[in-house]
């Protein structure tokens, strides 16, 4: 049995939510929520309800529609072909409907909001600026500093729009291009002294100062222990440090060394360490910027080229150093 249209439209709210929002009945959200967690208990736990509930909203729906959403001799129930028309019918409703009062937004003159989180290292140097050239075609800007994992979680959850990070996780909701290579150096106290012109991991082995390690959670902290394990290297771990600024606070007091990057070292007082290439074949990081695919195309543009334009700022500083 086809599923009514008009029975389709008595499901929406008729309250009016902000772009992105969802703007269906509590049956159509649950609906969704439990084609999307493909149980009834996990949508419950989404939605903090029971899952009694759940299965009489789901039930209550069916009846409406005059169709079974829902094969329930299946463990866990399987949705029906009716029901991934549905889905998708509904899908489709809501990306039209976020796009439409974007529009609204646009020509009432309602400058629209926008999450953005960035990796401490990119934030340093262009969040300023980013704020600063935007402020007249956004509204609100929230603004986030959280490492490459966390913030790749946090797109995929929907609490932010956009994100700079590092990296190469990718999602299917989220789209990624590349802003380029962020090459790394060795970095020593100011008065540590090395009479190596080609520094590697392994000669520095023996240096006299530990190796100051970057917290795992961070892209930074994950490239290095997978270089690690990959060339069989180890230092003792002594101290392991999430903020790039205290890597270079501690480097700068004289207490061990480590590895940073061009976009961490331009946001630092460099009088205070001692900056040196890496001679060995390590691979600079990839900095990306990161969008939910449902998020606004033209606003996510603007940000694009405006990031972009940031990044090449600075490649154009640090070449001309």
């Amino acid at each position: 049995m086809s599923i009514n249209q008009k029975d389709i439209f008595k499901h929406f709210s008729s309250s009016q939510e902000v772009a992105g929002e969802h703007f269906f009945s509590r049956s159509f959200s649950v609906f969704m929520k439990v084609m999307e967690e493909k149980k009834f208990s996990a949508a419950a736990v989404k939605l903090q309800l029971t899952q009694s509930s759940i299965s009489q909203t789901i039930a209550g729906l069916e009846r409406s529609l005059g169709v079974d959403l829902f094969n329930r001799e299946s463990r866990p129930p399987q949705p029906t072909k009716e029901a991934v028309k549905l889905y998708e019918a509904l899908k489709e409703s809501e990306k039209n409907v976020s796009q439409i009062l974007v529009n609204i937004q646009y020509e009432n003159l309602v400058k629209p909001a926008v999450r953005i989180g960035m990796i401490e290292s990119a934030g340093k140097v262009i969040a300023a600026d980013l704020c600063k050239q935007m402020q007249k075609t956004l509204g609100l800007v929230s603004l986030t500093s959280e490492p490459s994992g966390t913030l790749m979680e946090q797109l995929k959850e929907g609490s932010l729009d956009i994100a700079v990070l590092a990296g190469e996780e990718s999602h299917e909701d989220i789209n990624k291009y590349f802003l380029g290579e962020d090459p790394w150096y060795f970095i020593f106290p100011k008065e540590f002294t090395l009479n190596q012109e080609k520094l590697t991991f392994e000669k520095l082995k023996l240096c006299g100062l530990p190796f100051i390690y970057h917290s795992k959670e961070t892209a930074d902290g994950g490239l290095l222990n997978e270089y690690f394990r990959k060339h069989n290297l180890y230092f003792p771990k002594v101290f392991e440090i999430q903020s790039n600024a205290f890597v270079y606070d501690l480097v700068g007091a004289g207490l061990g060394w480590s590895v940073s990057h061009m976009l961490g070292l331009m946001s630092h007082e460099k009088n205070t360490l001692n900056i040196c290439p890496i001679s060995d074949d390590f691979n600079p990081r990839k900095i990306y910027f990161c969008v939910r695919k449902d998020f606004d195309v033209r606003i996510s543009n603007l940000v694009l080229d405006c990031v972009r334009g940031l990044i090449e700022s600075l490649r154009a500083v640090k070449h001309d150093q």
